[in-house]
């Protein structure tokens, strides 16, 4: 008479045979992981940057070319103010109006503020370094760089001042 079931040997086989397949479907989700973050934190990174870059030239494009740009750049902040023409180029904007980007280099936030008194706005929250160089006539040449981990996306435009 024979009896029933399994040996050890048997046993510790299965046991192996499982213990390799959950190992490698748990070194593949790990792996998927890691690149689904990766690309996250790049889309993320250039988007910003982006962002950040396109809400300047499209104000800054406007600058009154008869008024000077001022940059302030510091230990804590990097600031670049100008006067927006109010000659009804951009929606809302019938008078003059001074224009203020503020790059925070500790919290990585890139602030845009119109008018003194306006509500500043958070436009990124990732900018490593904001570079703005005038030439003192009527061009601008800006220069942002968004990072998040070990992710980033640099950007570079010339902005030529169409208001007058």
């Amino acid at each position: 008479m024979m009896k029933r079931g399994v040996t050890l040997i048997e046993l510790m086989i299965v046991l192996l045979v499982s213990g390799i397949v959950v190992f490698a479907v748990a070194t593949q989700f790990v792996s998927v992981t890691y690149f689904r973050n990766m690309i996250e934190d790049q889309s993320v990174v250039t988007t910003e940057a982006n962002m950040a870059m396109h809400n300047m030239t499209k104000i800054l494009r406007y600058a009154k070319s008869s008024m000077p740009v001022t940059v302030t750049n510091n230990s804590s902040v990097t600031s670049l103010e100008a006067t927006i023409s109010g000659d009804g180029y951009l929606d809302g904007i019938t008078s003059d109006k001074k224009v203020i980007f503020t790059h925070n280099k500790a919290s990585g936030e890139f602030i845009y503020q119109l008018d003194i008194s306006g509500t500043p706005r958070v436009i990124a929250k990732y900018i490593s370094s904001f570079a703005p160089a005038y030439d003192g006539v009527n061009e601008l040449l800006l220069k942002i760089t968004a990072k998040k981990n070990i992710r980033s996306s640099s950007l570079e435009s010339k902005v030529h001042f169409l208001g007058k």
